[in-house]
């Protein structure tokens, strides 16, 4: 008698779907769980105009809150508004997000995002994740500048680079070599050598308190570090498939709808603690306490309304063409910038230029340079490989 005989099963061989990019005449490749390969994704364009989006919407930001404290009679009143703007500006979002997502009409097989159901379920939980982040680090950001000293705020928020790496390596078991290790020290370096820079905000030495900010200062780190990190993750392991699913090809709209989602379960909540503290109370006393008068205050926040969200875009579109990591070196050299732009606008008595910051802007060159070769080294290997 004949038996039948179960065939063997093989393990299914990894399947590559390669989707086109006119534009830069480049290959997006995606294996079949919808991971991107970053290193053939590497756009020049996109890297230089977000970095520039990082540099200045960082240092427009900062040089308006100084400007913001210089001038505040109540510098330790306002604090759950001024976590806020760093997030109310979502809705200048909205055009641009749905300019690039609107289906392209020479593509009939091109299906809306909401049409891929698993992912959607992922989003609504993700993205209030993410946004509750940005919550936590907006917040204690905000408080720990308040209740240090600035130069000891620094040096403790520096650290987001070392969490960002750990995390990194055990959410995406990130790949390190010597030209990251490279920048990453140069960065590090770069962002504790802005401990000179004297903020408006900052305590006398008998009124700070240290306890209170040096916890709120490293956790600022983590949610910052778990913020760009979160994003990553959500880019590779939820969007990517999605736009396999929908027939899409990875886009820049992702950046916009990650940023517009989760800002708006963070604005909900900043605008339920404003009320909720009566610190809406203190908002308008300080409109007419302001020292440079109404209208001043009403541009100095709506500035920083729009610079936060310029930043936020170029910070979060580096992760989406990059890495966390090397949105986190851009976002961290971005310091000795603004420490010294701060010293050419303001004439503050306590702050001028030295040698610390002479060294922070050298160290930052150096980080930005090395990592930018590394992609560069990688983006030529890629060619080769493919050629």
């Amino acid at each position: 008698m004949g038996h039948n005989q179960t065939p063997m099963q093989t393990k299914p061989r990894e399947q590559f779907v390669q989707i086109p990019n006119e534009e830069h005449r480049s290959t997006t490749v995606m294996n079949q769980t919808g991971t991107l390969n970053r290193t053939n994704t590497i756009k020049w364009p996109t890297i230089i105009i977000c970095t520039i989006m990082v540099i200045t919407g960082q240092s427009i930001a900062k040089l308006l809150e100084n400007y913001y404290y210089l001038h505040t009679t109540n510098k330790r009143r306002a604090t759950w508004f001024q976590s806020l703007l760093q997030v109310i500006g979502f809705p200048f979002l909205h055009t641009p997000f749905y300019i690039l997502l609107y289906p392209d009409p020479r593509k009939p097989n091109q299906l809306p995002p909401s049409s891929d159901r698993t992912s959607l379920r992922f989003l609504t939980l993700l993205y209030p994740g993410i946004g509750l982040a940005m919550v936590f680090h907006a917040r204690l950001y905000t408080k720990g500048k308040l209740e240090i000293p600035f130069n000891v705020f620094t040096l403790i928020y520096t650290s987001q680079l070392l969490f960002t790496t750990v995390l990194s390596f055990i959410v995406k078991k990130f790949k390190f070599n010597r030209w990251i290790v490279i920048s990453l020290f140069f960065a590090m370096a770069a962002g504790a050598l802005t401990l000179s820079s004297s903020f408006p905000g900052e305590p006398e030495n008998d009124t700070a308190k240290y306890r209170t900010g040096v916890l709120s200062a490293i956790f600022a780190a983590f949610s910052f570090s778990y913020i760009i990190t979160g994003c990553q993750n959500v880019f590779d392991n939820v969007i990517s498939k999605r736009d396999v699913a929908t027939n899409r090809k990875p886009s820049f709209a992702s950046v916009f709808e990650l940023i517009f989602f989760s800002s708006i379960f963070a604005t909900i909540v900043f605008l339920a603690g404003l009320f909720i503290t009566g610190e809406h109370h203190v908002v308008k006393a300080e409109v007419r306490g302001f020292s440079e008068g109404k209208r001043a205050y009403i541009l100095t926040m709506m500035g920083q309304v729009g610079a936060w969200q310029v930043y936020w875009v170029g910070l979060v579109g580096l992760v989406f063409a990059v890495s966390s990591m090397f949105s986190n070196v851009i976002s961290v050299c971005t310091w000795p910038i603004v420490s010294l732009l701060g010293v050419l606008f303001f004439d503050s008595g306590n702050d001028d230029l030295d040698y610390y910051k002479g060294a922070a802007i050298v160290s930052a060159l150096l980080s930005v340079v090395s990592y930018f070769y590394r992609l560069r080294k990688e983006k030529r290997n890629s060619y080769e490989t493919t050629s």
